[in-house]
């Protein structure tokens, strides 16, 4: 009998730190399952940006942008619900991209795949880079050359490295 009671309790250790794991992984793993891979947001992103379409003036965020643009299709919007923990990373790290989309910032030009990143961006976030507060002193000084004129500034502003940097930093810090 010694023996059998000896086997039931290293049974029983080996079991309950077996459930604790199981418990934890599943507690944890809760948090993995709205990960979604790189590979996969790379995809999505291309095919939206090479679908092409116009954003109608829509580019940056606001309450009212225009009803034409592509950033109100499902497929923009189905993007858009990408976890930003997941989605800004990404369309940070597309910031420096020089590729020319399909995208038309109407009525001015074809959306480099950075320009395009910034607009999806804001979007994402709910916030333009314009509307930064002061800490990011070369957005502010963009904001002023934007207020300043009638035609986009964005694609300007992302041949400034250090603008590009502040960029970076602001859609980065809504997501930390």
């Amino acid at each position: 009998m010694p023996q059998s009671h000896g086997v039931r309790n290293t049974n029983m250790n080996i079991r309950f730190p077996l459930i604790v794991l199981l418990i934890l992984a599943g507690v944890f793993g809760c948090e993995n399952s709205q990960n979604i891979d790189t590979a996969e947001i790379k995809v999505k992103w291309e095919a939206l940006y090479t679908k092409g379409g116009c954003l109608t003036g829509g580019q940056h965020w606001g309450p009212g942008t225009s009803e034409g643009s592509i950033f109100r299709k499902k497929e923009w919007k189905n993007f858009f619900e990408i976890s930003p923990k997941f989605s800004i990373p990404f369309l940070a790290g597309r910031i420096d991209s020089k590729i020319e989309t399909n995208v038309h910032v109407c009525p001015f030009h074809m959306a480099s795949e950075g320009e395009l990143a910034v607009y999806a961006s804001e979007h994402i976030l709910k916030q333009n880079w314009f509307d930064s507060d002061s800490h990011y002193k070369e957005l502010a000084a963009w904001s002023e050359k934007r207020d300043n004129t009638l035609s986009p500034v964005t694609k300007l502003m992302l041949d400034d490295a250090y603008a590009k940097n502040e960029l970076r930093s602001l859609f980065l810090s809504k997501v930390k």
